[in-house]
């Protein structure tokens, strides 16, 4: 939400953080094991107030948003009052959304606020590709459903996706295997030139949901099915229950 460009400090020492772990990797010739980088556009708790609305009223998060609307509107507000219906003097004036609601003014902002965490997945992308370049590239960009719920990264997988296999970063989508989810996505984005989609409901599922996820899958037709944690699924080297399970599914 912050913008790449007007939060530097903070993304700069999560780029030598990545940076660091993968050159340890390489010295220590660990990285020949490696097929796979695992990247998610978002966090659970991130740029939420209370899980219903926008937490976006930093400095930076306003900054940048201003910038962004002046380019939009090419520095003219009368413009934008136009497109917006309102009477603002000045792009100083304007503040981030708080909530969600489907008119124009929270329309530009899901523009802006998509296009910047693209912006940042490219950035943390470009960090693993400064040490090497993974045969594959995964990306949690999960689902979320839209209006009336509060902004957030996984709401827009579509656009991530389609984006990021432009790019050449991306090659496995895993997303909500839920019900807010559309067979029409998933086929969607499996036409984007060799995307597979996993669906993934639970990180640690019971027997149960272990096995509606699977049904989930099939419904919606992916590619694979994210099965959890394997702590749950083994100990001591032998398959438990939920392992048992798995295994069978699979």
């Amino acid at each position: 939400m912050t913008g790449v460009q007007t939060c530097a400090l903070p993304i700069s020492l999560w780029r030598q953080h990545i940076i660091e772990c993968l050159q340890y990797l390489k010295e220590n010739d660990l990285l020949k094991y490696i097929q796979v980088v695992q990247i998610s556009p978002g966090e659970e708790g991130e740029l939420c107030y209370n899980w219903n609305g926008v937490w976006a009223f930093d400095d930076y998060a306003i900054q940048a948003f201003r910038d962004y609307i002046k380019e939009f509107y090419q520095n003219d507000v009368v413009r934008l009052n136009s497109d917006w219906g309102t009477d603002y003097k000045e792009f100083d004036n304007i503040l981030p959304p708080y909530g969600c609601y489907p008119d124009r003014y929270h329309w530009v902002f899901t523009d802006f606020y998509r296009l910047s965490m693209l912006r940042y997945c490219v950035f943390l992308a470009d960090s693993v590709n400064r040490v090497f370049t993974p045969g594959y590239w995964l990306w949690m960009v999960h689902t979320f459903p839209n209006y009336p719920n509060r902004f957030y990264s996984a709401r827009y997988p579509l656009f991530y996706t389609e984006n990021l296999r432009r790019l050449g970063y991306m090659d496995y989508a895993q997303i909500a295997a839920l019900d807010w989810q559309s067979v029409e996505d998933v086929q969607y984005l499996q036409s984007l030139g060799g995307i597979k989609v996993i669906g993934e409901i639970d990180v640690q599922p019971t027997e149960e949901r272990l096995g509606w996820t699977f049904d989930q899958c099939k419904k919606f037709g992916t590619d694979g099915v994210f099965i959890g944690v394997i702590e749950n699924l083994s100990i001591d080297g032998k398959l438990t229950a939920l392992g048992e399970l798995g295994r069978q599914l699979i």
